[in-house]
């Protein structure tokens, strides 16, 4: 007889080469399985979760990530219950219902304490994702407090990930703000930490960032 652990492995399998369709039905079974253990339940609904974003199907995830939510909560489990209200914020930013994000963020902080592990950098990267809705509502200075405040608690752990996160959106504030120069500095900085980190996307989007304030800053010939 298979064993949890093993079909959770095969899930998971598939879910990295791609094969959402197929993987979704194997998290979809597990889930019938009283056998499953609290944690393999957590594991299964963040990938369910994930794929249904991914859909753009974001009600239905939204309902798996609240599901979740319930049970971590009924369990005590408040750090686990804070990770899914991240998720559940990631998903309404994809959705486009950004003031929702931001309900989902601080109720995500409300759960959240100092005793819990990477602490800092869960604050750092509740803050950049703030940042990145309030910039894209048009509140520059809201953006910029939370950016500000990502960097500095991405600092405080001296992640390098976090770290270019925080730069990368003061570098986008500052573009937004109409300050070049500053804008230019920060993106040097999250391209710095992003090659650290090794996050290639990231990096390359500072790139073509970078290459796009320059090409305007170049003066117009005569």
């Amino acid at each position: 007889m298979v064993s949890i652990k093993e079909r959770l492995a095969e899930a998971e399998e598939l879910f990295a080469k791609g094969k959402q369709d197929e993987a979704f039905e194997r998290y979809s079974d597990l889930l019938n399985d009283p056998k499953l253990k609290s944690e393999e339940f957590f594991r299964v609904m963040q990938r369910r979760g994930g794929i249904l974003s991914e859909r753009s199907l974001y009600d239905e995830a939204r309902d798996v990530y609240l599901t979740a939510v319930a049970k971590a909560m009924q369990q005590g489990k408040n750090q686990r219950a804070s990770e899914f209200w991240h998720l559940i914020g990631i998903n309404e930013v994809a959705a486009g219902r950004l003031e929702a994000a931001i309900s989902d963020f601080r109720r995500e902080l409300d759960l959240s304490s100092s005793r819990y592990e990477n602490y800092f950098f869960q604050l750092s990267t509740n803050y950049y994702e703030q940042g990145s809705v309030f910039l894209a509502l048009g509140d520059l200075d809201e953006s910029r407090m939370y950016f500000e405040l990502a960097l500095a608690f991405a600092e405080t752990d001296g992640i390098p990930l976090a770290e270019a996160r925080a730069h990368d959106g003061l570098g986008r504030y500052y573009e937004a703000a109409g300050n070049d120069a500053d804008a230019l500095m920060h993106i040097a900085s999250a391209l710095s930490q992003y090659n650290e980190a090794k996050d290639r996307a990231g990096a390359q989007r500072m790139r073509r960032l970078s290459k796009r304030i320059k090409d305007r800053m170049k003066p117009e010939k005569a």
